[in-house]
C-alpha cells in the first residue's frame, strides 16, 4: 500500500508526501528494503500499462508518466537497493531516495 502511495505522491508531484511516506521508515530497515521492492514492481507495471493499459487504476496513472521517467525511477529503486546492503544512516539514504524520485519525476 506504500509503495502505491508513494507512486501516487510522485506522480502528483507532493514533495511532501513522499517524504512523509518515506519518513515511516527511519527506523525499520527490513521495511525500507521490501519498500523498494514493492516500488519497483509498482512501476515496472507503471511502465507496461504505456504499453499494454490492463488496469484502469494504473493506467490513468501511467498517463501522467513518462516512459523515460519510470526507466529513470527503476534504475534510481535499483541503485538504492544495491546502495542498501551497506550499514548506512538510514534517514539519510531515504532524504536521498526521495530527492532522487522527485527528480526523476520533476526534471
Amino acid at each position: 500500500a506504500d509503495a502505491l502511495a508513494l507512486s501516487k505522491a510522485l506522480i502528483g508531484h507532493e514533495r511532501y508526501a513522499v517524504l512523509r511516506l518515506l519518513q515511516r521508515y527511519e527506523r525499520d530497515r527490513v521495511g525500507y528494503r521490501e519498500l523498494l521492492c514493492d516500488l519497483r514492481v509498482v512501476f515496472s507495471q507503471l511502465v507496461e500499462q504505456k504499453y499494454q493499459p490492463q488496469d484502469e487504476e494504473l493506467s490513468a496513472l501511467s498517463q501522467r508518466l513518462t516512459a523515460l521517467q519510470g526507466i529513470k525511477i527503476l534504475d534510481i529503486i535499483d541503485d538504492m537497493s544495491r546502495t542498501g546492503q551497506f550499514n548506512l544512516n538510514l534517514p539519510l539514504t531515504l532524504t536521498r531516495l526521495g530527492a532522487r524520485l522527485t527528480g526523476a519525476v520533476l526534471g
